[in-house]
């Protein structure tokens, strides 16, 4: 356990003269062990548990006991080793021997009558040992400690049981704003027409090159070829020298042919 030295003051033509203990308190579960040794320094010491006696609160305070033996037996000799001329063989002379108190923290001292191994202390009492010189009892000069009240365990802070996440259902997608696609335009009838090649053109009946010419002989009027047919119409693309003039032209020669031949005929006639 844990044992505080205190510094003791010597002044020339004086008495030794123990300073005031300032050490850290023990706790209210443990038994505190107060020692003076015979050099005047003190040491506390601080008894875990419920020792049941007061040599079990010493020994647990961290001190080491020598006891006497003969017909001393059972009593304190040496503490630490002190006072290390004591003669441990028989009970210690009444001017060289450890004196036994007891007391309450920040109270007074009390002469325990009864020695150490009959006494049983309870936790939160102090014990106290003084070595003896002079056939004047002393007491400790420093007075019972007071003591702290042990830390109260901190519970360790209980984790709540999370629920399982509910899984949230996704949100519709949301339509970026902007301008709405519009379907790519239908080709027309005119644009069909003109992507899609045709043949060449059919003519029709009224555009074509000639009417052909009827079986029909041409009458005669006074020795002169009338012509009776149709005039034969022309397309509208051709022009006036068209490439139909040249068989008009053998037609009339063969009109004329023939008109000349029947007029020598009938002459002859």
């Amino acid at each position: 356990m844990k044992r505080i030295a205190l510094a003791v003051l010597i002044v020339a033509g004086t008495s030794l003269t123990a300073a005031p203990a300032q050490a850290a308190s023990c706790r209210t579960s443990d038994v505190t062990v107060v020692v003076q040794f015979p050099d005047g320094h003190t040491e506390i010491g601080c008894a875990g548990g419920d020792p049941d006696s007061g040599y079990a609160a010493l020994e647990k305070a961290g001190f080491r006991i020598t006891y006497a033996q003969g017909n001393g037996a059972g009593a304190v000799c040496r503490l630490d080793g002190a006072p290390s001329g004591n003669n441990c063989g028989s009970m210690p002379p009444a001017n060289a021997y450890w004196a036994y108190f007891y007391g309450t923290p920040g109270g007074s001292w009390t002469y325990s009558t009864r020695g150490a191994g009959s006494r049983n202390p309870k936790p939160g009492t102090v014990e106290g040992w003084r070595f003896q010189d002079s056939s004047t009892t002393k007491e400790p000069s420093t007075a019972p400690p007071t003591q702290v009240s042990p830390a109260k365990p901190t519970k360790s802070p209980t984790k709540a049981p999370t629920k399982a996440p509910t899984k949230a259902s996704p949100a519709a997608p949301t339509k970026k704003p902007g301008k709405t696609p519009t379907a790519a335009p239908t080709p027309t009838s005119s644009t069909s027409a003109a992507a899609t090649p045709t043949g060449p053109p059919t003519p029709s009946a009224t555009s074509s090159v000639y009417e052909p010419i009827g079986t029909q002989l041409p009458t005669f009027s006074n020795g002169l070829p009338t012509d009776t047919s149709k005039p034969v119409s022309r397309s509208s693309e051709e022009g006036d020298d068209g490439g139909i003039s040249w068989i008009w032209g053998l037609v009339l020669l063969a009109v004329l042919a023939a008109a000349g031949t029947t007029v020598a005929v009938r002459r002859r006639g």
